[in-house]
């Protein structure tokens, strides 16, 4: 069954049924919609880029362990917010994890207070990636209609050029540029300098999800 993508939820990846069905029903307890996995097979079978919420996965499952469960999702384009844990102190394989794209390592036993504090962080960190990858796709759409000589004059104004600096670069008088300013204040739907300069951030953002 497919959780629905509008509702942020905990997924969970332990091989250890006791394990597994204690560490759901501590998160359910806490309010948390949770769905649960044997193995990080079964999980990738469910992965969906709608999906949000947070992972919580073992390293040490069968056949694809947790490193390499996170390491396959970070080719993914929805990187879902990780958290490793594991019983034994294995600094190498914490390291590994890390280095692949978790956002922390949480030795068992888990302690309540911390998994939850850890688990809320990473949530939260997750919507607001989701938020700015939406506004971000939404703004490399109104840069594609943009003309080549709007998406110049564009390009100048990201590098904080001034609409003098701009006429300068491009050859142009500086009442053209303020033409073609007006003009891309339509288009992107935009009112001040700022929010031009943010469009663009959000741009050059859209690469990095």
């Amino acid at each position: 069954m497919q959780i629905e993508p509008a509702i942020p939820t905990v997924f969970v990846v332990e091989d250890d049924p006791e394990a597994r069905d204690r560490l759901c029903l501590h998160l359910q307890v806490a309010g948390l919609v949770v769905k649960s996995y044997e193995s990080a097979e079964a999980f990738l079978l469910d992965h969906t880029p709608e999906l949000t919420g947070c992972l919580i996965t073992d390293v040490r499952l069968p056949r694809m362990d947790g490193v390499r469960l996170v390491e396959e999702l970070s080719r993914r384009p929805n990187r879902l917010p990780v958290i490793v844990i594991s019983g034994y102190a294995e600094t190498p394989l914490v390291v590994e994890a890390m280095r692949a794209g978790a956002v922390d390592f949480l030795n068992k036993p888990l302690d309540p207070a911390i998994l939850l504090r850890t688990l809320h962080a990473a949530m939260q960190q997750a919507t607001t990636t989701v938020s700015l990858r939406s506004e971000a796709a939404a703004a490399g759409f109104r840069i594609s209609t943009l003309s080549p000589r709007e998406r110049e004059v564009f390009d100048g104004f990201t590098r904080g050029l001034s609409t003098k600096q701009v006429a300068n670069e491009l050859g142009v008088s500086p009442k053209t540029i303020e033409t073609h300013r007006s003009h891309l204040y339509e288009k992107l739907k935009v009112d001040t300098p700022y929010a031009l300069v943010r469009i663009g951030v959000l741009r050059a953002l859209l690469g990095h999800f």
